[in-house]
């Protein structure tokens, strides 16, 4: 699961770029769910079981 850093010197400018913005994009989709169970009780059974997967990734 754990993969080789990048690396400055070697690895492209849009790869270092991609990595940045697909980590914001998962932290911003993490800080949404939250808030988003607590206020839509129907919605939290479906949110809980796709943190679930998501802690596996």
């Amino acid at each position: 699961m754990v993969q080789q850093p990048i690396s400055k010197i070697n690895d492209d400018t849009f790869i270092r770029v991609r990595v940045i913005l697909m980590n914001g994009i998962e932290v911003e989709a993490v800080r949404f769910q939250h808030p988003c169970a607590r206020m839509n009780k129907i919605l939290q059974m479906p949110l809980a079981k796709i943190k679930r997967v998501e802690q596996h990734q």
